[in-house]
């Protein structure tokens, strides 16, 4: 990539650019730097046939801030009259005798020199002063290059740091390199392209001849039409001459796409271009993004319903073992095999220890938490077996995806294929899958790199003579996964043996030091973000006219192996119902209290209370049930679950809770209500009808009577 320095008068300026035009030596990779002061006043850039030259000039001033009389001023103008305005400064400060003579030395010369080193002043190039030698310090050399069709200010010398700052440029792009910033706006690039399905392809049209740009189509010349969108440039199509993508010759040089780039030939290689180490060293790739690390790959052996599935059952077991160990009366008790007796203990399933008992049998770790009922451990056993089905499960797909994925064939990977001699291998002659065998330093890849070598007819001049060798011999073809995947979506007679030899990706190609690569990548990094480069993958690799059946393999478990445990474990909380109801049923003998336990209804209506009334005692005293017709009483009922034991409890909370002055006026006035208690619990039918007969006519109480 040629680079001139040119030093020729101003008037030879623009017939030696159009002359460079001329022999192909003024494209984008060629530039050019005006060492004349007054390059920014010929603006050479303005003809059409030099507008992609690259030029860099310089100027001792800033003709933006001038007046209009001074803006077309030559350098050589502006240092005289700066120089006559720094003399005419001196003269005005000092004192001079007499007038100077011609034919001798002045007196006062001397004086006048010193004055002028002190003389501080800002003329048209810029501030003016004079070191002790007598040159010029503290100015400043403004740098221009061409934006468009126009020179522009790009950046500063400072005599005084002797840095070159960039206050003119923008900061997206002052933290690069010089030659990363250049605009692609305007501009013209040769693209050169290799016909390679579905990245680049000859569209056809049976109406019409088409021509330029228009005879192309596929996924990178999509690609580059959105790039040129974006970055506003313009460019010509043409296929590589000698059909490659380029490697190195015994000769030390390049040919296909690689060639061209390094002989000015093209500014853009478009193509399944693989990056590689040696490519890389003589041209330019677009930066690649590889794929960022995935935080959840650990999800990825199971599929999503079954890891819905999963959570779901972990909710459901927990409650229902929660709920079991409520209503079942044998987690509440104990047998004391000393007494023969069940004492009574706390449940020790509540709603937190049930959801972290489960979540501990889950991660195979131990909880402190034992079930003591029957029906609780069923519940459990059923857990720990779908627990243990599930984790093996996960186990083995984890193990199986992290490595090479298998395949029921014959040949699983490389090792197999150098190792039998009757399927025949070879790759693309000329192209990346090529260098990579004959540079690779594995035994396995140097031992298929010495039979491929060794009969060269096992290389294929294209993609397509490769696949048709596949399917009318015993042959394997060796080519890049892209290209692989696309041709195994499109014909159900081939398939993908084995993973990845090697890992590497796909680059627009340029120029070594190509100005355009930063502005090329952050375009393509623009389109990656807003998922345009996964929408044209989608577009040029998926044929939906083409159904293949789908090829077993292994990798993310959809749950059709381990559905059965879901299964068994809704069985198994089924048959834990049934348990808690012959729980129920067979109660045990003694409770704690050594009385017989209440009946089956009363416990599951207490064991489903959530929240139970403080105020019992309300609920006890409630001794009779009063019916009422026409105001008046017609029976009394005997509440049954009123027992000795209820009124004991009363009488033990009333003394705790009251003061001695409480308990004398509750003693009186529980005489009085016990006797009227004790007549209606001893009182016969008789005596009662009586005594509302008697009251009828004064409309007397109940309690009055």
């Amino acid at each position: 990539n040629p680079r001139f320095v040119v030093h020729v008068a101003l008037a030879k300026i623009q017939p030696l650019l159009v002359a460079a035009a001329e022999f192909g030596l003024c494209g984008t990779m060629n530039h050019y730097v005006m060492l004349h002061w007054d390059t920014p006043l010929l603006d050479p850039t303005n003809t059409s046939t030099t507008e992609q030259c690259n030029i860099t000039t310089f100027s001792l001033f800033d003709r933006d801030v001038l007046a209009p009389q001074f803006k077309h001023m030559t350098v050589l103008d502006a240092v005289w009259k700066d120089t006559l305005s720094v003399l005419n400064s001196s003269l005005s400060s000092v004192r001079y005798r007499g007038r100077p003579q011609c034919d001798r030395s002045w007196i006062d010369g001397s004086t006048i020199t010193k004055a002028m080193f002190d003389v501080k002043t800002t003329g048209i190039t810029g501030r003016i002063s004079v070191n002790h030698w007598g040159g010029r310090s503290n100015f400043t050399i403004h740098i221009c290059k061409k934006k468009g069709r126009k020179l522009h200010k790009y950046a500063e010398w400072l005599s005084s740091s002797g840095k070159i700052t960039m206050p003119y440029a923008t900061k997206e792009k002052s933290s690069l390199p010089l030659n990363q910033r250049e605009s692609l706006e305007n501009k013209t690039l040769k693209v050169s392209v290799y016909l390679e399905a579905p990245f680049v392809m000859q569209r056809q049209d049976a109406n019409h001849e088409l021509t330029g740009n228009d005879k192309y189509e596929g996924y990178c010349i999509d690609l580059l039409k959105k790039i040129a969108r974006l970055t506003k440039f313009n460019y010509t199509i043409h296929e590589v001459k000698d059909k490659a993508y380029g490697i190195r010759e015994e000769n030390g040089k390049w040919n296909g796409m690689v060639g061209e780039l390094i002989n000015g030939e093209a500014d853009l290689a478009v193509a399944s271009l693989t990056i590689s180490y040696s490519r890389s060293e003589v041209i330019d790739f677009t930066k690649p993004q590889t794929a960022e690390a995935d935080w959840f790959m650990f999800l990825w052996p199971l599929s999503w319903e079954v890891w819905l599935f999963s959570f779901a059952s972990y909710m459901v077991t927990s409650i229902a073992l929660w709920l079991i160990a409520k209503i079942s009366p044998f987690e509440k008790v104990v047998h004391n095999n000393e007494t023969g007796n069940w004492d009574k203990v706390d449940n020790q399933f509540s709603f937190r220890n049930a959801f972290w008992f489960t979540v501990c049998s889950l991660m195979q770790q131990g909880s402190e938490l034992s079930p003591r009922a029957p029906s609780t451990r069923v519940a459990t056993a059923v857990w720990w077996f779908f627990a243990m089905i599930l984790i093996s499960s996960y186990t083995a797909n984890l193990a199986a995806f992290l490595t090479t994925q298998r395949m029921l064939t014959p040949i699983e990977n490389a090792d197999d294929l150098s190792s039998q001699t009757k399927i025949k291998y070879g790759t693309l002659g000329r192209g990346s899958t090529m260098s990579f065998f004959n540079e690779s330093k594995i035994e396995t890849y140097e031992r298929m790199w010495k039979l491929m070598s060794s009969n060269p007819s096992l290389f294929v001049d294209s993609s397509k003579e490769g696949i048709a060798r596949v399917k009318s011999s015993d042959y394997a073809y060796l080519m890049e996964s892209s290209m692989l995947e696309f041709a195994v979506e499109r014909d159900c007679e081939l398939m993908q043996v084995g993973g990845l030899l090697d890992q590497k990706g796909y680059g627009i190609g340029l120029p070594k030091g190509s100005p355009y690569r930063e502005e090329i990548s952050r375009a393509i990094l623009r389109l990656q973000e807003k998922t345009v480069l996964t929408e044209l993958k989608e577009k040029w690799w998926k044929d939906k006219s083409v159904v293949c059946e789908p090829v077993v393999k292994k990798g993310t478990d959809d749950g059709g192996s381990i559905g059965g445990i879901f299964v068994i474990l809704v069985i198994g909380l089924g048959v834990t119902v049934i348990f808690v109801g012959l729980e129920m049923l067979s109660r045990p003998d003694v409770d704690a209290e050594g009385k017989p336990p209440r009946g089956t209804w009363y416990q599951l209506k207490h064991a489903l209370c959530f929240i139970r009334s403080s105020n019992h005692r309300l609920k006890r005293k409630i001794d009779n049930l009063i019916v009422y017709e026409d105001g008046r009483p017609t029976y009394q009922y005997k509440n049954d679950y009123i027992g000795e034991k209820a009124k004991k409890d009363d009488e033990k909370e009333e003394k705790e809770t009251k003061t001695d002055e409480e308990k004398k006026e509750e003693t009186s006035s529980e005489k009085g209500s016990s006797n009227f208690s004790d007549s209606m619990k001893v009182g016969s039918p008789d005596i009662l009808v009586h005594c509302l007969e008697s009251s009828e006519s004064s409309k007397s109480s109940f309690q009055d009577c």
